[in-house]
């Protein structure tokens, strides 16, 4: 999550995606942010961790990302790979739970020790979810975004 920032959907980006409202929290890379920027919209904290995979993937591709980023996030896969087995059951879906409250201005379960549940920079990992699971998903519950 350290390689992303807090955005909001504009009008220019909103278009057909009207089923999120203009200002809808999200999350840009900081690689690309500006003309080129990609931005990632989710429609709950349920989506967000069926569907990450978005964000790491975007990552090793990003062409202003730094050298390096790519085999670094490929190395973090792999831990967490033998990681995860280790983590309490439910331990990422508190984990995007979180990152969702963040975004939103909520206070999620461990922003309340923390304080003021801002900071989504101060969560640095890299969560995968298997490459095409949807979980029921429809396409309006999830918007990617890249100015062209």
């Amino acid at each position: 999550m350290s390689q992303m920032r807090p955005c909001n959907l504009d009008l220019k980006e909103n278009g057909s995606r009207s089923n999120f409202s203009h200002g809808f929290p999200g999350l840009e890379c900081m690689h690309c942010q500006g003309p080129q920027s990609r931005k990632f919209f989710y429609r709950s904290a349920e989506i967000l961790g069926g569907n990450y995979s978005h964000i790491p993937n975007h990552l090793s591709t990003c062409s202003m990302a730094p050298p390096g980023l790519s085999q670094h996030i490929a190395q973090l896969k792999q831990h967490h790979k033998t990681e995860k087995h280790n983590l309490d059951r439910g331990a990422q879906k508190t984990f995007f739970s979180n990152v969702w409250a963040r975004l939103h201005g909520e206070v999620g379960a461990d922003a309340e020790a923390e304080g003021d549940g801002r900071n989504i920079e101060a969560m640095d990992a890299v969560v995968t979810a298997p490459v095409g699971v949807n979980d029921g998903v429809n396409s309006s519950d999830v918007v990617i975004t890249a100015e062209v």
